[in-house]
């Protein structure tokens, strides 16, 4: 079982079993044991309070309150008044990571030796011994058996058991010594898979022919894309110049040698524990929210997460399959609507539908955006694993490695990209998706290039952005609550809200707006707000954009000059029939859009880029999720291959042989998995505006009273949502 499975059995014992685990704990470890009668064991407020046998001055107290100094305060101070007490060894179910120094504090404030045994001295006990840990999750068996019974999807079960493919392949990557082809590092991969249960000593071997039929089974296009065929890689790898990682035997028979066996054995079990820690990861998330019947709901929330996560990465290498043939998709993953599918995949009671899935999506967001080292770990597994499925079981063959395609790369960073970077500025490091993905790019020797457009209009909408939370949330803003605000359609002030009421995770809480603008440059450059379109600091905001991404400065003007004015007219009303607005605003940004897909096919002709069925005879790109340019362009005869999405280029740069095989731990840290999710079913605009209306004019009201109007008009707000 995992840290976090462990870690979790010991939160949720009741404190007479969590007393009778510490006794045997402190059997093994300190060959304590206790007088059977005298101390405090009262059950009540104190806990467990005895003397060790045959030190009578010598007492254990075993308590999970919180609370550690002022505990053991009180204990000393009410032993004292009947006993002698020299030494006094406390026991706690909380973590103390100051425990040294508060040993040392408390023995000279009380003149008597403190021991303090932390909840993390308890995880390692548990660790260390076989027989503490079983009994400790003989304490939790309702707990573990309710986790272990709910039903998952189908599609989530065979994922858990196929993960270990990753290892397989990396673990082959490395071995090799040299670049390999793509496809026939995945064919060598799925004859692993089909080898790693052979054992000569057993008489235990698979032939050319059980090979192929398993291979062709559960991956029939990979024998169909490899360059080689199985016959050819067989040979190769049970050649001396693979080392060779499979043996051939006598009669056509393979198996895999102890040391390969012995090895891919070993990664299964770390690929079961990152399983392990993340379904922990989910439960001690779940602890946090501290609810009532938490028993009942638990299991729902913690397999609807899990199941969640995992048909989000499933949604993810669809769209990047997709893209390798220009096929129509949606970057805009609706995480909510799996969220709902899940709980009805795994038959949540109806009675907790709504609780089961609203704890879902908070659990799932902070997972997203506050990930821990080991749910990071977990999330890269999936990405890997779905970006490796979906390559070996697509039509297309990755026929470029990423280092070999980035270095004649010329990306143009599209608006949205840039303001989803700013929205991030203010969550830790390795939750900035985005952000990490253009700098992983501009390391990886991609040029990443923004126009003057594309700069006035991340320009513009940081003061329409400013405008709109002046006029409709600086009001009532400090008495908000994020139930309140994550309906907000703008990403900026969805993102200060998210900062300024979760300050613990975020790397600073901003005061106010202006505080919060403070990030992008200066705040009085977005200050005036009755013409959102002035260029006025527009210059000094292009240049700090360019410094913080990355990015390299191009004027395109001359070259737009040359495109069709007319079709990109037509082009630029289709885009904003799709977008159903007709605001000056939108026109503008339309027409932006529609000009810079032409102009990229412009570039492309007039710097002669090859052309191919597939993405990989381009050089020039737009980097950006937008969609509705992409039919438009189709509608008018036009090449609508122009946009590169982020995360192909993320699900690419995994695959590279190269980025595999040096294992950067650093960038490890930072390499985003998730793009484009909706985790919120935001409301509509014009109901989101109504309810700003509703709250009305705050002046002249007390804090109470703010705070009692705001409740009122969210609470009828609920009322009038169906769900």
């Amino acid at each position: 079982m995992s840290d976090n499975f462990i870690s979790l059995a010991i939160e949720q014992m009741n404190t007479g079993d969590f007393e009778l685990w510490c006794q045997e704990v402190l059997a093994r470890d300190k060959s304590y044991q206790f007088e059977p009668t005298g101390g405090m064991h009262d059950g009540g407020q104190d806990g467990f309070v005895r003397s060790i046998s045959g030190e009578t001055t010598h007492y254990v107290q075993i308590s999970k309150e919180k609370g550690t100094s002022s505990k053991i305060r009180k204990t000393f101070a009410r032993l004292r008044k009947s006993r002698e007490v020299q030494k006094l060894s406390y026991i706690t179910s909380q973590s103390e990571s100051e425990r040294d120094l508060l040993e040392a504090k408390l023995k000279l404030e009380l003149g008597v030796e403190i021991e303090i045994f932390d909840s993390r001295w308890l995880l390692i006990q548990a660790k260390l011994h076989d027989g503490l840990r079983q009994s400790l999750f003989s304490f939790s068996k309702d707990l573990i058996d309710g986790l272990n019974n709910v039903k998952h999807s189908d599609r989530s079960l065979d994922v858990s058991s196929r993960l270990s493919i990753v290892s397989y392949l990396e673990a082959h990557v490395c071995s090799l010594p040299g670049t390999e082809n793509f496809q026939n590092v995945c064919l060598d991969t799925l004859v692993y898979d089909a080898l790693v249960d052979t054992d000569p000593d057993a008489d235990n071997f698979c032939s050319t022919a059980t090979i192929r039929e398993q291979i062709q089974k559960d991956h029939p296009n990979v024998l169909a894309k490899a360059n080689e065929t199985l016959d050819e890689r067989l040979a190769f790898l049970t050649s001396k110049a693979n080392d060779p990682r499979i043996r051939r035997h006598p009669n056509d028979q393979f198996a895999l040698p102890y040391s390969v066996r012995n090895s891919f054995g070993e990664d299964n079990v770390k690929v079961a524990a990152k399983s392990d820690q993340f379904v922990g990861s989910i439960n001690q998330r779940f602890n946090s929210e501290m609810h009532e019947n938490a028993g009942e709901l638990r299991p729902f929330v913690v397999a609807c997460v899990q199941d969640a996560i995992t048909e989000t990465y499933r949604k993810q290498a669809m769209n990047f399959a997709a893209s390798f043939t220009n096929r129509d998709f949606d970057a805009d993953i609706r995480v909510f609507e799996i969220i709902r599918l899940a709980a009805k995949q795994i038959d949540v009671p109806e009675q907790l539908t709504e609780q089961v899935e609203a704890l879902s999506s908070k659990i799932f967001r902070k997972i997203c955006y506050s990930a821990s080292e080991e749910e990071q770990d977990y999330l890269n597994l999936l990405m890997k694993f779905f970006t490796i499925q979906f390559v070996m079981d697509g039509d297309q063959a990755v026929t470029s490695y990423f280092s070999d395609m980035a270095a004649s790369m010329r990306v143009y960073v599209g608006t949205d990209i840039i303001v989803r970077c700013l929205s991030e500025t203010l969550v830790p490091e390795t939750s900035r998706g985005m952000t990490n993905s253009l700098k992983l790019l501009t390391e990886a020797g991609v040029r990443l290039r923004v126009t003057r457009q594309t700069i006035s209009e991340v320009f513009s909408h940081i003061r329409l952005s400013t405008r709109v939370f002046r006029n409709e949330y600086e009001p009532w803003f400090r008495h908000a609550t994020l139930e309140q605000t994550i309906n907000c359609d703008r990403i900026l002030i969805r993102s200060f809200f998210y900062a300024f009421l979760e300050p613990g995770r975020h790397v600073r809480a901003p005061r106010d707006w202006s505080d919060y603008l403070r990030n992008f440059g200066a705040a009085v450059w977005f200050a005036k707000t009755d013409d959102i379109t002035t260029d006025e600091y527009l210059d000094e905001f292009g240049s700090f954009l360019v410094d913080k991404f990355g990015l390299d400065f191009v004027e395109i003007d001359e070259i737009l000059q040359n495109i069709d004015a007319e079709l990109a007219t037509k082009i630029s009303n289709d885009i904003l029939q799709q977008r159903d607005s007709t605001t000056d605003g939108s026109k503008i940004l339309a027409m932006n859009d529609s000009q810079m897909a032409l102009f990229v096919n412009f570039e492309r002709t007039s710097r002669s880029e090859r052309i191919s069925n597939n993405l990989y005879g381009f050089k020039t790109w737009w980097l950006t999720e937008e969609t509705a340019v992409l039919r438009a362009l189709r509608n008018y005869g036009q090449k609508a291959d122009v946009i590169m999405h982020p995360q192909f280029l993320m699900n690419h740069f995994i695959l590279d042989p190269n980025v595999m095989k040096t294992g950067n731990g650093q960038r490890k840290k930072i390499m985003p998995t998730l793009f484009g999710l909706r985790i919120t079913d935001r409301i509509p605009p014009n109901e989101m505006k109504d309810f700003v209306r509703s709250i009305g004019d705050l002046a002249g009201l007390d804090e109470t009273a703010q705070k009692a109007r705001i409740r009122h008009a969210a609470n009828r707000l609920k009322r009038t949502r169906p769900r």
